[in-house]
């Protein structure tokens, strides 16, 4: 592989992981070893065990029940730990052996504060060899680091008439 690339797979609408999901399979097809790390997620979300099966390592950090706004103080540390350490564990995969990684929701991760967004380009300025995908509501930050960069956004969603996440669909 020459002239690795960076992907951005922003904006409120749906689609973003979806997309990264779809390229990790599309690369794996023509032999490329790929790696996903979902960031913010419990690694239950219905492409997983497809993904696992078909060889396409998954990686995620232990979570909580509970949205981060609703975590006590304590668990918001151990929650922010583990999602760094899973970033740590992703940025050792990165320009190594590893030819395709999806960092799923790494752009929300940096928001959040778990990783700063320096932290994150740094990463990826060093990188030589992976194709990279970063997914996450605001791009921005990546815009000119990026070599793709594709915005989902929401005109119309179900959630807005009340309706809940669906497995196979939103999950």
């Amino acid at each position: 592989m020459c002239n690795p690339c960076i992907h951005v797979y922003c904006g409120n609408g749906k689609g973003k992981t979806t997309a990264a999901v779809g390229q990790a399979i599309r690369a794996c097809g023509a032999g490329f070893h790929c790696e996903i790390y979902q960031f913010l997620k419990n690694g239950q979300s219905s492409e997983v065990s497809l993904l696992k099966k078909n060889h396409i390592p998954v990686f995620s950090a232990e979570t909580f029940d509970t949205f981060i706004w609703n975590m006590t103080p304590k668990q918001k540390t151990l929650f922010f730990s583990a999602q760094y350490q899973l970033f740590l564990q992703a940025r050792q995969s990165i320009g190594a052996a590893t030819d395709l990684i999806v960092l799923d929701e790494i752009l929300d991760a940096c928001d959040l504060g778990i990783l700063s967004h320096k932290e994150l380009s740094d990463t990826l300025s060093k990188n030589s060899h992976s194709e990279i995908i970063l997914t996450g509501r605001d791009g921005s930050f990546f815009l000119k680091q990026a070599d793709y960069y594709t915005e989902m956004r929401e005109i119309k969603h179900p959630y807005h008439c009340g309706a809940k996440a669906r497995k196979g669909i939103e999950y």
